[in-house]
């Protein structure tokens, strides 16, 4: 509303809050019914739970599964018919409903969870590194407050009335390799039925004092209650502020963080934006969890507008990345700015960053005169200079300054306090980016018309970053991945079906190349694809489709009108892809009848 405040405008945004959280609730919906069904597929041949990990990417993803031991349910639950089996007395059906179809989900109970356990991937007979976390009510991961509420039993009242204590436990493990557009089969054991040459090729990290020793000019701190690292990075916390003094990638040999800053990195900023004065988050504890599949740095801290933050900082082992969590609780002072600083020690940056299906250069993609202040962006954010490159990524926070922490100079129909350079030229000099930092915008109380004038409440925000060399590849599939990242399915008997325990349903030949729209076509002849090329150069993909006999594909636009034959095989189609553009192809024929019986491409 032009004038946002009163009962009408808090009527307008339950309304618009509607449309978002139902939106969100329909696609998880659609989500686990649909990869309940593909599991509902695969053959398993033995006893005890299987944990099926899917990968939504066109490219092998690896990385950590997370598994609520209790699984979020569904917004609907469709009727099925549970026929009683050969042996049992009761002969006639019963009408039940389900949280996925003709079924309810899977999860892990505390009978499983209490008793020594291993997971083996079922594609190498390998016995993967496991570990569980129970959250905490003030935990920084989503919903971590109600499930936390919900694991607690009452031990006197009837078992119906009664949650269960596993709502507030999750499994994590390493998945590697899980193939594209597929999935990956794992099975947990009882430890002791895991078999010996199994556990001899068990895939267990270095333990802290087996990892090599530091280098000379690596940051060492005497105090370790501030201090996490892996094979790839050791990362020092201010027992102070809360943030990071130190990210060390032992890799390059090189120091991430500028300690010239005043900010330390993922440290909170309280920005009052009509005098451009701030203060910084200080913390009031710091505690340190290890594990076989991470080690986590838990802060509580607080800092001006916001009385309560919880922050998680993870590092991984067998993956290099890095992740924040910041779970805060934002009172209604107004106006003030709440931003997240991440000072990177790179000099004379070059920054890039995804849009919407592109890639755009700060300054040198834009309209001379247009808003250098803040960028949105999508799946990545790249920094990098001579010596070393930073990919960043946030799935809930899009909106950065970069360089320094401008002032946000927008109109005056949108923001109530204007700060004290408004009307100032942008930037028209990319060099004018001198450092390499990112200040992540997370709420802001200063916002007018058609915007909520004060954003208060819970909160969680999450980011992660890996680093490299410059002349690595480009940092896209990272952002992708952190933003979709590897799901599960639990299943808890044997079964029958007609998929193999491993499977890729689409490869593509590019690494460049990302899959973004695999359909039924509108009129339903044949399966639509949609191919994005985001760079400035032209390819040629070929399409590979195990379990889809191809008759005949063609190119199509958007609204799938009209076709440009493609060469084609039983399973393979090659497609042309202009630079920068997204490429519409329809394929038909139909599904592989007999895919047990497995394809070599």
């Amino acid at each position: 509303m032009a004038h946002p405040v009163g009962p009408a405008q808090e009527a307008c945004w339950a309304q618009k809050a509607q449309f978002s959280f139902r939106a969100k609730a329909l696609t998880h919906d659609v989500l686990t019914k649909s990869l309940n069904l593909i599991a509902d597929q695969i053959i398993l041949e033995q006893d005890g739970h299987h944990i099926i990990v899917f990968n939504s990417h066109s490219f092998p993803v690896t990385g950590v599964v997370s598994i609520q031991a209790v699984p979020d349910s569904p917004c609907s639950r469709p009727m099925y018919w549970q026929y009683p089996r050969e042996s049992s007395e009761e002969k006639s059906p019963i009408l039940l409903s389900g949280t996925v179809i003709g079924r309810d989900q899977g999860g892990l109970s505390i009978a499983i969870l209490s008793k020594p356990f291993v997971i083996q991937d079922l594609s190498t007979g390998t016995i993967v590194c496991h570990q569980i976390q129970q959250l905490e009510f003030d935990s920084a991961r989503l919903y971590a407050a109600s499930r936390f509420a919900l694991s607690q039993v009452d031990p006197f009242s009837v078992e119906v009335l009664n949650y269960s204590e596993a709502e507030k436990i999750e499994l994590f493990f390493l998945a590697k390799d899980v193939p594209p557009l597929g999935y990956k089969t794992y099975r947990i054991l009882p430890e002791t039925a895991a078999p010996v040459s199994s556990l001899e090729t068990i895939e267990n990290p270095p333990a802290q004092s087996e990892i090599a020793d530091h280098p000379k000019n690596t940051p060492q701190s005497p105090n370790t209650n501030n201090v996490i690292e892996n094979n790839y990075y050791t990362i020092t916390v201010s027992l102070e502020t809360g943030g990071l003094v130190s990210i060390f990638d032992k890799e390059l040999q090189l120091e991430l963080v500028d300690t010239s800053s005043q900010f330390h990195l993922n440290q909170l900023i309280a920005r009052k934006p009509k005098s451009g004065d701030w203060t910084t988050s200080s913390s009031s504890s710091i505690k340190i969890e290890s594990g076989k599949v991470f080690d986590r740095l838990i802060i509580h801290a607080s800092c001006e507008g916001c009385p309560q933050i919880s922050q998680e900082v993870t590092l991984y082992h067998g993956i290099k990345q890095i992740d924040f969590s910041t779970r805060l609780l934002r009172n209604s002072y107004a106006p003030l700015e709440i931003l997240c600083a991440f000072p990177f020690a790179i000099d004379q940056p070059a920054f890039s960053y995804e849009s919407n299906y592109g890639i755009i250069r700060p300054i040198l993609d834009q309209l001379p005169g247009t808003n250098t202040d803040s960028y949105t962006i999508q799946h990545w954010l790249k920094i990098q200079n001579k010596e070393k490159s930073i990919a960043f990524s946030s799935p809930d926070a899009a909106v950065v300054y970069l360089g320094k922490m401008w002032s946000g100079s927008v109109s005056q129909a949108h923001l109530a306090a204007l700060p004290p350079d408004v009307g100032r030229d942008f930037l028209r000099d990319p060099n004018l980016f001198e450092k390499g930092h990112i200040f992540s915008l997370m709420m802001i109380n200063n916002f007018r018309t058609n915007f909520q004038p004060v954003q208060c409440g819970e909160c969680l925000f999450r980011y992660s970053l890996t680093s490299s060399s410059p002349s690595a590849q480009f940092p896209w599939q990272f952002g992708w991945q952190v933003s979709q990242t590897l799901q599960a399915v639990i299943l808890n008997q044997p079964q029958s079906g007609k998929l193999p325990t491993q499977a890729s349903f689409i490869q593509l030949s590019e690494p460049d190349v990302y899959l973004l729209t695999m359909k039924a076509a509108e009129n339903g002849d044949g399966l639509i694809l949609r191919l994005g090329n985001f760079f400035d150069k032209p390819q040629m993909v070929s399409v590979t489709m195990p379990f889809y006999t191809i008759k005949k594909a063609g190119l199509t636009n958007l609204m799938e009108e009209g076709s440009e034959d493609l060469p084609s095989g039983q399973h393979r189609v090659k497609v042309p892809l202009a630079a920068g553009k997204i490429t519409t192809i329809r394929c038909q024929g139909k599904v592989f009848p007999s895919v047990t019986q497995g394809l070599k491409l």
